[in-house]
């Protein structure tokens, strides 16, 4: 049942069952909770939310129950509903696919600091933090950029990159996706400006891919097909050739 607080009987069973309408339960209005799936008690929770009379929603860590399937469901759902009812929500995770597949406006908090905020694609292009840069997936890292005219160097520690900088000098953030890393046995022949001998320290699974962690002066991200890791035998300690491009790479202050 979903409370709707100071109405009479009739109109409180009229409201309740649009709002069940609404998040697409109006068919399991006399269910017990017992009898519904986590999916459907997370729907229950946003209508009931609604029948207060609520002008923005809290949703915090909503999905912590849910199975890895229903999860992805669930954030579809919710991601509609949203746009439907037109609330403002403050959506807290820890899961960055939450926030990514949610939000228009994402704060990162560490260490009770806001290290950055801004619009997802704010994120995904330009991490302020390696934290940052590990929830969306780049590699990330503080450099001092030299003078030149276009292709400049970017150097962090004992490894140097060469970026495409368009006017920015001294200290500045270089960032770019394990996509665009290319690994290779012997060494490549290609217009990859940055290319260095590498070794293997961890391969990680992914959902379609391997990730595969080099050491090259700093550690480098890259990612490739599984068929790719086993003809390269990228196992840890194994020597590669890690290569990216220039144009690959995003550099900002």
């Amino acid at each position: 049942p979903i409370l709707v607080k100071r109405e009479k009987k009739a109109e409180a069973v009229r409201k309740a069952q649009a709002l069940l309408t609404k998040v697409g339960l109006a068919e399991r209005m006399d269910f017990f909770p017992s009898q519904l799936s986590g999916g459907q008690k997370q729907r229950v929770a946003l209508a009931r939310a609604l029948a207060s009379g609520a002008r923005a929603l809290l949703l915090d860590e909503p999905f912590g129950s849910l199975d890895v399937t229903t999860r992805a469901a669930v954030r579809g759902e919710l991601r509609a509903f949203l746009g439907d009812v037109g609330l403002p929500a403050i959506f807290v995770t820890h899961d960055a696919a939450d926030a990514l597949a949610l939000a228009d406006r994402i704060l990162v908090i560490e260490d009770g600091l806001v290290t950055q905020a801004g619009t997802r694609d704010d994120l995904l292009a330009r991490p302020r933090t390696p934290f940052v840069a590990e929830l969306v997936g780049l590699n990330l890292y503080r450099v001092q950029v030299g003078p030149g005219e276009q292709l400049r160097e970017a150097r962090t520690g004992r490894v140097v990159f060469h970026v495409l900088t368009h006017g920015i000098e001294g200290s500045a953030l270089v960032a770019f996706p394990p996509s665009a890393v290319t690994l290779a046995a012997d060494r490549p022949v290609s217009s990859a400006q940055n290319t260095f001998l590498g070794r293997v320290i961890e391969v990680l699974p992914m959902a379609d891919r391997l990730r595969v962690l080099m050491d090259v002066g700093v550690t480098v991200a890259a990612d490739v097909s599984r068929e790719a890791a086993s003809a390269l035998q990228a196992a840890p300690g194994r020597s590669l050739w890690t290569s990216v491009k220039a144009t690959a790479i995003e550099v900002y202050p």
